[in-house]
């Protein structure tokens, strides 16, 4: 870190690139509101899809979300223009955008990217229908939100293993539909799932 904060005086690319280093060693030490300063910063100086992408991420988990929907618009233009419109990076913008009703086109145009270059049963494929579940559930649209998270947890399974702390984040927002429906019996033994293999996983 103490190295890095040297290159910082160098010409902006290089201090950009050192500033989001910092932010991984950050991250890695679970400093979230650090990690989306530093990252904040790198992408202020050099505003490429990279260094967007983790602003916008660390600035949601530091609960800056104003300023995380602000990046998200920078995001979906540097994917548009380094990535081109059916990469897996405009996807990846395209589902950090907004939610509610305004954003059902941009996730389901994202869902439609991810089958015409991955396949219907592709682990990036079952992220762009859980993503499309959550904007249902705020919706209130729970059927529809249930059957996505369901399709998305049976293609987990298969491409990730249900042991992977991807596969239990699902999990945890499936839980936490049941939770809002008042299923506490249908929730509550997903929840000790998702608790399981986080301890298995990350500690």
């Amino acid at each position: 870190d103490e190295l890095l904060q040297q290159i910082e005086q160098s010409n902006i690319e290089s201090a950009a690139h050192a500033i989001y280093l910092r932010g991984n060693i950050a991250a890695a030490e679970i400093c979230w509101a650090d990690a989306a300063t530093l990252y904040s910063k790198a992408a202020l100086l050099d505003p490429t899809y990279k260094h967007l992408l983790a602003a916008h991420d660390f600035l949601e988990l530091a609960g800056q979300y104003q300023a995380s929907i602000s990046i998200g618009k920078q995001l979906l233009a540097a994917a548009m223009n380094e990535f081109g419109e059916n990469s897996r990076e405009h996807v990846v913008a395209i589902n950090n955008q907004g939610k509610y009703s305004s954003a059902e086109p941009l996730y389901l145009q994202a869902l439609e990217i991810e089958i015409a270059t991955h396949g219907l049963e592709s682990h990036s494929c079952a992220i762009s229908l859980s993503n499309l579940a959550s904007l249902y559930v705020e919706l209130n649209n729970f059927e529809t939100a249930e059957r996505l998270y369901k399709k998305s947890l049976e293609i987990g399974k298969v491409t990730i293993g249900a042991s992977h702390p991807s596969y239990a984040i699902r999990l945890s927002s499936l839980a936490e539909l049941y939770r809002r429906q008042g299923n506490y019996e249908s929730a509550e033994p997903l929840y000790e799932k998702v608790a399981e293999i986080y301890k298995d996983t990350i500690g």
